[in-house]
């Protein structure tokens, strides 16, 4: 049995339909009598100025195809001759370079790869409500600041590998799925309002992330910010968001610093800048100073500091007070402070380091055991225990039982931890997927999930099981797991790659990335695909290997006749294939005899 969180589906077929070119720009007029003679097997692209554009699916709105432009700003017309846009389609913007980019808000759908490779220097606007398909903005460099608005879907790896960007904000509603902005290297601070969702390992591989700050309720899942060492979580006020976003603090800048200070993009303090507060802060033995946040800095004979302030008092329960420290480094290194101003901090109750006394935790457990259509799930022991960084570490153990007279396939089930005040301050699921075997009717299997950790937060008194759904084998069946020795064509589990020989398709590409350079190989009708074809049919699967390529996203695509596509997600080495829920990666056989030929015919995309 296996366990794994849901997600994307490797292996897809999906409708494409076959398109020609045609130039020459069309009136409104001429154009709804050429769109209405077109079948949706046959779709032409149209050139008006610098797009290059086609029909939707309805007949109603058109889809950007191409932009043959090279203006510094960007804004892309809601409508081009006399039809709304609706969507800008795949690769249609790649390797652009330019200052701005605004997106209107017609534009409901950014397709894949749309944007890959660009560079936004200066401002990116996105409407509300939007949906960013895969690899939209991965490898581009974008602005320093960059905002997901209200309603946005950010889809797997929609901005990964991105470069530049520091401050992202996620504004409400947003969704922020799977490895979306994985490996965004420069990537400092998160900002997200309440009512936002960030999936498992959204932020995965963000090395110099310190600090995501929640205003309001913000859904996470197991794994947001893995292998993020540095990432602490910050709890704030609901109305606290638009000040995060303005300033980097809990507080606008306006009013604070005059036009001769400049403002910091990544607020963290600098080793520098720490040497200048500890210096300036007096010695006390009951009053802790810790300088929170290095909001802006002025060049005046000298640098002027201005730090945002925690004060706590030591061995009391008052809460801690903060302060707008403005602190003078003299040419000479002397050091003083200027002024001190008080401020009001949005934190929630919830949002104080936890207090170092506390390692070892056995969790108070509610809500368990938890039942739903004849599945029991016990939870028998939880334990957090501090974690290097300042958060808790979270083990849990227990059993899933299958009262009923089905076989029981998947069962996601959530926890939900609670601090001393009763009050949710975190929640994540878990999945046991059986893929292959269900639980029987009638039979109990045990669980644990060991190493579950978040950053420094409330310090959790208890936590609450609870189960969010459950798939029988009738509604979720056992999956079809390649077996070693069998064909790859025929492994799969899809019907036309698995009559390519009798059924043969009219084109074969084979993608790869290698160091975020993408080549392409493309084989069309004759006796270079047939070859391809041959080729890939001598592929076979060998044994599982366990063995990921996070830096190589190759394909193979395979084009049949009435305009659908097959698409096989490999590396170099291995096929990458996602059983229900659960990542798998096997051997390839032969798959040397297909890379040797195929590498004769790549092109740099």
């Amino acid at each position: 049995m296996k366990k794994a969180w849901t997600t994307l589906l490797i292996l897809a077929v999906t409708v494409a339909a076959v398109v020609c070119v045609r130039t020459g720009a069309l009136d409104a007029e001429a154009a709804e009598t050429y769109f209405a003679g077109l079948t949706a097997d046959h779709q032409s692209v149209i050139t008006s100025g610098n797009y290059e554009y086609r029909l939707s699916d309805d007949h109603k709105t058109i889809i950007i195809a191409k932009y043959t432009g090279e203006e510094a700003v960007i804004e892309i017309p809601s409508e081009i001759d006399g039809y709304r846009v609706s969507e800008i389609g795949e690769g249609a913007f790649r390797y652009q370079e330019m200052k701005s980019l605004s997106v209107p808000d017609s534009i409901s759908c950014i397709g894949r790869q749309a944007f890959e490779y660009c560079v936004v220097s200066d401002l990116l606007r996105l409407p509300e409500n939007i949906t960013i398909e895969e690899d939209a903005f991965s490898y581009a460099e974008l602005p320093p600041e960059v905002t997901i608005p209200a309603g946005a879907a950010v889809n797997t790896c929609a901005f990964s590998y991105c470069e530049k960007t520091k401050l992202l904000s996620i504004d409400p509603g947003a969704v922020i799925k799977s490895s979306a902005f994985s490996y965004c290297e420069d990537l400092v601070r998160v900002v997200c309002a309440g009512g936002s969702r960030l999936e498992k390992k959204a932020f995965e591989y963000c090395g110099k992330l310190e600090e995501a700050i929640f205003c309001g309720d913000v859904e996470t899942e197991d794994g947001t910010f893995s292998y993020c060492d540095k990432v602490k979580i910050t709890e704030a006020e609901e109305s606290a968001y638009e000040t995060w976003t303005q300033s980097g603090s809990e507080i606008p800048l306006s009013g604070i610093v005059s036009e001769e200070w400049e403002p910091t993009v990544d607020t963290s303090v600098t080793e520098e800048a720490q040497d200048v507060f500890d210096r300036a802060m007096p010695d006390h033995d009951r009053v802790d100073y810790e300088a929170v946040a290095l909001l802006a800095t002025q060049s005046a004979d000298g640098t002027n500091y201005c730090f945002l302030r925690r004060t706590g008092v030591t061995d009391s329960d008052e809460k801690p007070s903060y302060q707008l420290a403005y602190i003078r480094e003299d040419p000479d290194g002397n050091v003083h402070v200027l002024e001190v101003k008080d401020i009001e901090i949005g934190l929630s109750d919830g949002a104080e380091p936890s207090p170092d006394d506390v390692d070892e935790i056995n969790l108070e457990i509610l809500g368990s055991p938890a039942s739903q259509d004849g599945v029991t799930v016990t939870l028998e022991k939880a334990e957090a225990e501090r974690s290097d960084t300042g958060g808790f570490e979270y083990s849990f153990s227990g059993t899933i039982e299958n009262d009923s007279d089905e076989g029981i396939m998947q069962v996601v089930y959530t926890f939900a931890l609670i601090d001393e005040n009763g009050e949710q301050f975190r929640s994540f699921g878990e999945v046991f997927d059986g893929e292959e075997e269900a639980i029987a009717p009638h039979t109990k299997i045990e669980f644990s999930h060991d190493g579950i950790k978040w950053g420094p937060q409330s310090v959790p008194a208890s936590v609450k099981i609870d189960i969010s759904s459950v798939k029988t084998e009738a509604e979720l069946p056992p999956a079809r797991v390649p077996q070693t020795g069998e064909f790859l064509y025929q492994a799969l589990g899809d019907e036309k790659l698995a009559n390519i020989k009798e059924e043969p398709p009219v084109a074969l590409s084979f993608h790869i990335d290698q160091g975020g350079y993408g080549r392409t190989a493309a084989f069309e009708k004759g006796g270079d695909l047939d070859q391809a074809v041959e080729l890939l049919c001598d592929i076979k699967i060998g044994e599982e290997s366990g063995e990921w390529v996070t830096d190589n996203y190759n394909w193979i695509r395979i084009d049949w006749e009435d305009g659908s596509y097959t698409r096989i997600s490999l590396n170099l080495r291995n096929l990458e294939y996602y059983v229900h829920s659960t990542p798998h990666t096997y051997q390839l056989e032969n798959l040397d005899a297909f890379w040797s030929f195929a590498a004769g015919f790549l092109k740099e995309d």
